[in-house]
């Protein structure tokens, strides 16, 4: 485009230099030409006047075309301002989306730091539960006790199928005592044996802070609000989660006190009982007292 303005310089300058000599040559003609006398230089130079005209129209022409090429030059610029102002604007989208991507790794490293150690919290949790459990022999009472100690996961499994639970009974106002485990009490006397238990109490650190681990996903502002997203860390957790551990957090989540049972709502929301293994209940009916959500995941409607 430059080039184009070079060669319309020129041609301006072309036609003034071409106008100014033949103007100039007219001058010379008209006023001491051949022939040319002081009586008719009056007349002549009313004839250098009516050829000026010419002149002038050139002149006029070439003004007229000079505020064509402004517009159409103003044109120009402006159409590659707009260009630039769609550059500029591509260009701070583009910043602003990586900037937002930038700060959405952040939020996702933030929460997943937080997770994986409430994650790693727990299984210490684990580690440092323990169980002693004294057997008496009921036939022969000469027969020393046997001890037993278990201690982490196998806690789980000895405490269910093994040893005697205590709960207080409230229609009788007493402390009743059941042998068999728990898993023996909640079938002679349904649920309140887990829910009065006074056995148990070893178990309150680990069901308190597993709950706050699904909590914290739920309601973690550092996620985006995605039900999909949350269930894949929830899935996590539960991934962790034995067999034994299911069944415990079965009976932990009807039995807790009070109607508004938080704990059993998120168990149904993310299917946390997913991998259960009913046989293991004390009573196969118990399945009905959850939703099917607790063992299957549902869409959650956000």
């Amino acid at each position: 485009m430059k080039k184009w303005y070079v060669a319309l310089a020129l041609l301006m300058i072309l036609a003034v230099y071409c106008a100014a000599i033949f103007f100039a040559n007219d001058i010379t003609i008209f006023l001491y030409g051949p022939g040319g006398t002081g009586d008719d230089i009056l007349t002549r130079t009313g004839q250098l006047g009516d050829s000026a005209g010419a002149i002038n129209a050139l002149f006029s022409a070439l003004a007229f075309f000079g505020v064509l090429w402004a517009i159409f030059l103003q044109r120009e610029e402006l159409q590659l301002q707009r260009k630039e102002l769609e550059m500029t604007r591509e260009e701070l989208k583009g910043q602003k989306m990586e900037f937002e991507a930038q700060n959405e790794t952040l939020r996702r490293q933030r929460f997943e730091n937080t997770f994986f150690n409430m994650l790693s919290s727990q299984q210490d949790i684990i580690e440092g539960i323990a169980l002693h459990l004294t057997k008496s022999n009921q036939i022969n009472k000469n027969v020393p006790d046997e001890h037993f100690s278990y201690s982490g996961r196998d806690v789980f499994v000895s405490y269910y199928e093994q040893g005697n639970m205590t709960y207080f009974n409230s229609e009788q106002e007493r402390n009743i005592t059941i042998e068999g485990g728990m898993k023996q009490a909640i079938f002679n006397a349904g649920i309140d044996a887990y829910r009065y238990s006074k056995s148990i109490s070893c178990f309150d650190h680990y069901f308190r802070h597993l709950y706050r681990i699904i909590k914290f996903v739920d309601e973690s502002m550092l996620l985006p609000n995605s039900f999909e997203e949350r269930y894949h860390y929830v899935a996590i957790v539960r991934a962790h989660l034995s067999d034994y551990e299911l069944v415990w957090l079965f009976y932990n989540g009807i039995a807790r006190k009070g109607g508004d049972n938080q704990f059993k709502a998120l168990i149904e929301k993310y299917a946390l009982l997913k991998n259960m293994r009913f046989e293991l209940l004390a009573s196969h009916g118990h399945r009905d007292l959850y939703a099917p959500s607790a063992f299957e995941k549902t869409p959650s409607i956000e």
